[in-house]
């Protein structure tokens, strides 16, 4: 049985902790089957950041974007990008907008909450 869990009484910096969007099957946490990631990679591209010398890890290009680091991982999936620490310079990174992020996090939220779990 699968269970995923938001916790909606932390602030956006922890709420956003990736480990909490994966699927928790059999003792293992399961990112391949993760629904918020399945529905991260539909949300449609809200604009685009070509990536500078000096701002090679999606740390910084996540502080860029939202004005935080927590959302790296955001990046990195949206992106397909394999290697946090080392994104060449030039490459365009396309983002969701944080309104996007939120409507689809809150969406999940009311998902399980009405199916009851």
């Amino acid at each position: 049985m699968s269970q995923f869990f938001i916790n909606l009484d932390i602030e956006r910096e922890e709420r956003y902790d990736f480990a909490k969007f994966l699927d928790y099957q059999d003792q293992t946490l399961d990112p391949l089957t993760s629904k918020f990631l399945t529905e991260l990679r539909k949300l449609p591209v809200s604009d685009q950041l070509a990536v500078g010398a000096l701002e090679n890890r999606i740390d910084l290009i996540s502080n860029r974007i939202y004005g935080e680091t927590q959302l790296w991982w955001v990046l990195m999936e949206y992106n397909d990008l394999q290697d946090p620490e080392n994104i060449p310079a030039a490459t365009m990174i396309n983002y969701p907008s944080i309104l996007d992020l939120e409507l689809l996090y809150f969406n999940l939220n009311s998902d399980r909450i009405s199916k009851g779990e």
